[in-house]
């Protein structure tokens, strides 16, 4: 009777997201429930269902139901569904996806925390193929890729990782994007890369590094895309970067800094690409500032702030 009773708590527990398989008669040795991937889930409890005539009707706290697309997903930019054919089940990531880049062939480039792309093993960096099926590619870095910049043939990388490809690469590394094998290419920071950016032949990054392409800077730096050495550009930030972008002629930043570029800057800042220096753009924002995105005059920003540009 008791473990009849125990059978009834777990499908309770999990019928918000998902379909479980029956429990086997008393006496009958069953495999363990397994969920059904395909069934919709809900962003919320839910507190009843009822079946009849093959529909399930559920009521709840939720507001939304959808497929379970896990922590990554390519959707149609026009519609906001899943593009015709794409399979999302098979790459459901197990972890947290910290960065994505279009890989050039109509997939994606993926790193972040994680282990596994739907049942294929990947630590922290994997390729999405065009029909959302997990791709052979695997530079296996052994802890969080946080950037992906993908550049013609080469794909760059950045994070907390200490190897990738079997080669020991601290926090930065260039991959072969055709097959994820490790290039000579080693800018070698001394602590982790948030925020990668690229302008012609020139790499942006920024992170809680203070050394990187064989230079001391600042959380952030331009690498020479070709060697990886530092260029002389250094705006000497006193705080993390966590966000770059680059567009309108600079380049951007967000992070925690509160001076940057040789002036007072809270947490945002707008630099000149050749000398680095803070140009008179000056949001202000109150709190930290994680994400970063240029579009035509526009500058977009996201993170913990309240209040910027003078406005709550």
């Amino acid at each position: 009777m008791r473990k009849k009773t125990n059978a009834r708590l777990s499908l309770t527990a999990i019928l918000f997201a998902a379909t479980v398989s029956a429990c086997p008669a008393p006496g009958v040795v069953g495999v363990p429930p397994t969920a059904a991937r395909t069934l919709w889930i809900t962003n919320g409890s839910v507190h009843s269902a009822a079946l009849a005539n093959n529909l399930l009707y559920i009521g709840g706290d939720f507001n939304f139901i959808g497929p379970p697309t896990g922590n990554g997903c390519a959707i149609d930019a026009s519609t906001g569904s899943l593009p015709p054919g794409y399979d999302h089940l098979s790459h459901q990531v197990d972890g947290e996806i910290l960065s994505a880049a279009p890989d050039g062939n109509g997939g994606w480039c993926i790193g972040g925390v994680f282990s596994h792309v739907g049942a294929v093993e990947r630590n922290n960096i994997a390729r999405i193929a065009a029909d959302g099926s997990p791709h052979d590619w695997n530079p296996n870095a052994n802890h969080a890729v946080r950037a992906i910049v993908v550049s013609g043939s080469t794909l760059y990388v950045g994070g907390d990782f200490s190897s990738t490809g079997g080669q020991a690469r601290n926090r930065l590394a260039a991959l072969n994007a055709a097959t994820g094998a490790v290039l000579d290419w080693n800018p070698a920071a001394n602590n982790d890369v948030y925020a990668l950016q690229l302008q012609g032949t020139t790499l942006y990054a920024g992170g809680a590094f203070t050394t990187i392409g064989g230079e001391a800077r600042n959380y952030i730096a331009a690498l020479e895309a070709a060697t990886g050495d530092a260029s002389a550009w250094d705006p000497d930030a006193n705080g993390l970067v966590r966000a770059l972008a680059v567009g309108a002629g600079m380049v951007y930043a967000g992070g925690e800094f509160t001076v940057i570029g040789g002036d007072a800057r809270n947490r945002i800042a707008a630099l000149h690409p050749d000398t680095g220096q803070a140009e008179s753009w000056d949001p202000n924002a109150n709190g930290l500032v994680l994400a970063l995105a240029v579009s035509g005059d526009r500058v977009y920003a996201g993170g913990y702030f309240t209040v910027i540009g003078g406005e709550p």
